[in-house]
């Protein structure tokens, strides 16, 4: 019985931990996409600032 619990507790540490690095990697990505939406924009104006 005790065997079966530390198991599931076991389990629900890695789903845990798991979630967690999933959050992370989302929230890298779209800074990633922030970063590179903001150099596009930066470079579109520079382009059109001689005009």
């Amino acid at each position: 019985m005790r065997m079966f619990t530390l198991v599931l507790m076991l389990m629900l540490m890695l789903m845990l931990m798991l979630m967690l690095m999933l959050m992370l990697m989302l929230m890298l990505m779209l800074m990633l996409m922030l970063m590179l939406v903001l150099m596009l924009m930066l470079v579109l104006m520079l382009m059109l600032m001689p005009m």
